[in-house]
């Protein structure tokens, strides 16, 4: 995510936004191409999965030199977004029940910023069994494959998370990690609709005009 220019309400930058979409550079040019010319885009505008690369001087953020590669480079985005969505914005309490959407890079911080903040029942949700042991590595409690239980899976939620002492259901905190926006309705709805403001949290961006 490209710096701020000067302090404002959003983290979201749209300075380069018009190009980084598109895969360019801001003078809408690549600097990748393939043997024979064809040009290879830039995906996000960086690259970041190529040994070289170039970027906007807006996309970049000063290290110390003895900062250590193996080391900072699990604290870009997903790490960043995942753990400050939970710590940051939510300000999770000791003993909350929360949900997660989506167990990919960000999802799995999410549920890693979860154990430190010391919640209580940590539901992973993901259409891919083979995200389950990598899940609860990080922290998940219970894990919820949405084409493999009956019913909608907000009901799972809601009912997987009463107790003798709450009948109503539903989790506390619920994070997105899809950018689906079905999905984005599906983890407002399965939050607890007794406890006051409704905590429901989306980490990163959906398409346009979504």
């Amino acid at each position: 995510m490209p710096e701020l220019p000067e302090p404002k309400k959003t983290n979201l930058c749209t300075a380069i936004r018009s190009t980084q979409g598109q895969g360019l550079l801001p003078d809408g040019s690549t600097r990748f191409s393939m043997l024979d010319g064809t040009p290879i885009h830039h995906y996000m505008g960086c690259s970041t999965f190529a040994q070289h690369t170039v970027v906007p001087e807006i996309a970049l953020a000063k290290v110390r030199e003895d900062a250590p590669f193996d080391k900072i480079c699990y604290i870009g985005c997903g790490v960043t977004t995942g753990i400050g969505a939970v710590i940051n914005t939510a300000k999770v309490e000791i003993g909350a029940k929360a949900v997660v959407f989506g167990l990919g890079g960000i999802g799995l911080n999410v549920l890693q910023g979860l154990r430190l903040a010391g919640a209580d029942m940590i539901i992973g949700v993901d259409l891919n069994e083979g995200k389950r042991e990598m899940a609860e590595h990080f922290g998940m409690t219970h894990f919820v494959n949405p084409s493999k239980i009956e019913g909608s899976v907000v009901d799972h939620i809601v009912n997987l998370t009463k107790t003798p002492f709450d009948q109503i259901g539903g989790a506390d905190y619920s994070f997105d990690c899809t950018g689906n926006v079905k999905v984005m309705r599906d983890a407002l709805e399965c939050t607890h609709r007794a406890g006051g403001p409704i905590d429901h949290h989306r980490c990163g961006t959906c398409g346009g005009g979504h």
